[in-house]
């Protein structure tokens, strides 16, 4: 029997580890807690908005083309990364107006990774990035946004590595091999109870 327990955790050390959403306060549920917002007297992110899921999300009602440029309304928080690993980055987002000067930028490690500069409706849309490859072990996720003349909102933000949670699937779900780890543990822990192997 210990050979079998044995074998259990050779297999649970070989399953990989599940993917996560990096982003602190991904889903703005605790206002702006974990973000940062600059950019002067232009910058307009505030917590509120209409949400995507859940009871929070932002909103950005800057207007005129400094918003992006400069950028005057910026909102970033500085995530944990791993050298070399390649992240994506998704967010939805809605904007008040189909006007043209309504836009958001996703910015990974200052590279715009995502640049949406038109919205074919006012109800919250799924975007995802490009992906990007980490040099730093910290990492800033900034958003850069503009809206002529309305606001544009901002919820359920996800960073992981590409292939991971982001792209899709809902901001902090655990991927499927999650579960098979999961369940994989509630077997072998069955077992210790059931036969009674004593460590």
């Amino acid at each position: 029997m210990k050979r079998l327990l044995l074998a259990g955790w050779i297999f649970l050390a070989g399953l990989p580890m599940f993917a996560a959403n990096i982003v602190v306060n991904f889903g703005f549920e605790s206002g702006l807690t974990g973000w940062t917002v600059s950019g002067g007297a232009g910058s307009n992110w505030t917590a509120g908005a209409g949400p995507h899921s859940g009871s929070g999300a932002v909103s950005d009602g800057c207007t005129g083309a400094a918003c992006i440029t400069t950028p005057t309304s910026a909102l970033f928080q500085d995530l944990a990364t791993s050298i070399g690993s390649v992240y994506v980055v998704s967010f939805w987002a809605a904007s008040g107006s189909l006007s043209p000067g309504v836009e958001i930028q996703a910015l990974l490690g200052g590279t715009v990774v995502k640049d949406v500069t038109s919205f074919s409706s006012t109800t919250y849309a799924l975007y995802t990035s490009a992906t990007f490859t980490a040099v730093s072990t910290t990492t800033r996720l900034q958003f850069n946004g503009r809206d002529d003349p309305a606001f544009l909102q901002l919820d359920d933000v996800c960073v992981d590595v590409s292939g991971g949670v982001c792209g899709g699937v809902a901001a902090g779900v655990p991927e499927p091999g999650s579960y098979l780890l999961t369940g994989a543990a509630g077997v072998l822990l069955f077992a210790l109870r059931r036969f009674r192997i004593r460590l």
